[in-house]
């Protein structure tokens, strides 16, 4: 389950950042200004401190599973709706929404790590995974991207997505499942 949890890391960090790192020549290629592009991002950002938040408000009362359940959809929904950033509210709301569930669900997967290794060690594999997720996506966005071709890095970014999806939630069931012993014993 740590393996794995740690494969959802670099998936995750990877596909998002394959396609962040290419967010203001995206805008461009839909037509947006650069004034706007920034402003986006910036609000984007400031916005996004609220997943971060949620996950601290939650305390895990609802588990593992369906927080990320549930983030990793609406990632997919806000990656898939850059295809459509010609249209303005279209291009704010997805960067609005990737920025908060990114500051979401990382948090959850260090802490899966953390729980699957009391002693620590994990904490420091996921860090490596996560910062060779977060330089390996745009390398590799990089050499898909070609000539401006956006529709197929926003298809591989969602592709790793889903595979970072269905490497997280076996984990995340199985510390569910053992927290729900340790109340019910």
């Amino acid at each position: 389950p740590l393996l794995l949890t740690l494969v959802a890391v670099f998936l995750f960090q990877a596909s998002n950042m394959g396609l962040s790192a290419f967010i203001i020549p995206l805008g461009r290629h839909y037509g947006l200004a650069d004034n706007f592009i920034s402003n986006t991002l910036g609000f984007a950002s400031w916005v996004g401190v609220l997943g971060s938040i949620a996950v601290i408000w939650m305390a895990g009362r609802a588990g593992r599973a369906i927080p990320i359940s549930v983030a990793l959809l609406a990632t997919l929904v806000g990656i898939a709706a850059f295809l459509r950033s010609d249209a303005v509210w279209v291009f704010i709301a997805a960067n609005t929404v990737t920025a908060i569930t990114w500051s979401f669900l990382i948090p959850y997967f260090f802490g899966m790590c953390a729980d699957f290794d009391p002693a620590g060690r994990s904490a420091t594999m996921a860090g490596f995974f996560s910062k060779m997720g977060l330089a390996s996506g745009p390398a590799a966005a990089a050499l898909l991207l070609g000539q401006d071709n956006y529709g197929l890095l926003i298809a591989v970014s969602l592709i790793g997505l889903t595979l970072c999806g269905i490497a997280a939630l076996g984990p995340a069931r199985l510390l569910d499942a053992g927290r729900a012993g340790l109340r019910n014993p």
